[in-house]
């Protein structure tokens, strides 16, 4: 890889991250389940973090419609909007203890469309919501919810595992884990993790994984299998060279006080392999780019991310590197994204 190739993203991020940039507006999404608020502290540790807004939101579903079809009934209905209102300031109070302030806001209609609706009318730049809610974990790796969010929601997104067998009022990030690809749109993260880490003087693990060759019908030959071997090889070594020069910067570029940590690792499964090399460097927060170098503009997540975000169990910040466009308008894939995302608008 050429060296001045990587070098220039990363000064590019170093020096155009202005201190205390960050998100504006955090929407909780609540569903007045245990499981969904997992993603409680975290979301108020972003907002305090960031100096954000925090608006609580609960929607209102109609239930569902049996044989006897009848207009919901009107007290009825008064009845549960007070109800989610009362709801919401029980937790608002709850969270207040973690520093911040909320706003609360309680919505009717389908719950996911109401989100991705909200969020738009809001300005919310990002969106919490747990992996599951009061339906709990069934055989899906997310709630119906949550699937519909991911398909809507225009901008970055926090997931939060719901099962998380730790989970503390209070929450304290020692190991930020940033898959890297050596792509400028997965880079584009960096400034947002850099600015997490230096919060709290956490360390900022950048990571890269190597894919392994296995045979197939079509790698098959000894002769066949040596060549790919060695490349994958080859690629480790330069996979080494990259996120060294990622860490080197990051720690040497006007950044002080940030530590960070370069692992690379092999596997014949990536994106397994990305979640387990988490894992085993004991992440509190994953942070990556909502595409990589593959980026088809037409899917508003990359497979990579797609699969953390539903097998993940470690919480997911994706940040979207997307403008908020509509599914359907064209998207050149090549265009990268701004260098900071947390800075200035996308370029033109």
């Amino acid at each position: 890889m050429n060296t001045e190739a990587v070098e220039q993203p990363i000064d590019a991020i170093a020096s155009r991250e202005p201190p205390g940039v960050g998100f504006r507006h955090v929407l909780v999404c609540l569903d007045r389940s245990e499981t969904a608020e997992a993603a409680l502290p975290f979301a108020a540790h972003l907002a305090r973090t960031d100096n954000a807004r925090i608006t609580l939101l609960h929607v209102l579903e109609a239930p569902p419609e049996t044989d006897d079809i009848r207009a919901t009934d009107a007290i009825a209905w008064d009845i549960a909007r007070e109800g989610a209102r009362a709801y919401l300031a029980r937790v608002a109070g709850k969270i207040a203890d973690l520093g911040v302030s909320p706003e609360m806001r309680v919505a009717e209609g389908t719950a996911a469309s109401q989100i991705a609706s909200l969020a738009a009318a809001l300005d919310a730049d990002l969106i919490v919501l747990s992996s599951h809610g009061e339906g709990g974990e069934g055989a899906w790796p997310l709630g119906s919810t949550a699937q519909k969010v991911l398909t809507l929601a225009q901008g970055s997104l926090l997931i939060v595992p719901s099962h998380r067998p730790d989970a503390a009022p209070r929450i304290q990030l020692k190991r930020i884990f940033v898959p890297l690809d050596g792509s400028i749109r997965a880079e584009s993260v960096l400034p947002t993790a850099v600015r997490l880490a230096r919060a709290e003087e956490a360390e900022v693990i950048v990571a890269h994984l190597t894919s392994d060759p296995i045979r197939t019908e079509v790698l098959f030959t000894e002769e066949d299998l040596a060549l790919a071997r060695e490349l994958a090889d080859r690629l480790t070594s330069r996979a080494d060279a990259y996120v060294g020069q990622v860490r080197a910067r990051l720690s040497n570029g006007g950044l002080h006080g940030v530590r960070v940590r370069a692992v690379t690792g092999r596997s014949t499964d990536h994106r397994t392999g990305l979640i387990a090399l988490a894992l085993s460097q004991r992440a509190d927060l994953v942070v990556l780019s909502a595409h990589g170098s593959v980026c088809n503009a037409r899917h508003r997540f990359g497979s990579v991310t797609s699969y953390f975000i539903a097998h993940s169990t470690v919480p997911v910040l994706v940040v979207q590197d997307l403008p908020g466009t509509s599914r359907s308008t064209p998207i050149p894939p090549t265009r990268p994204p701004p260098r900071s995302l947390d800075a200035g608008t996308p370029e033109n």
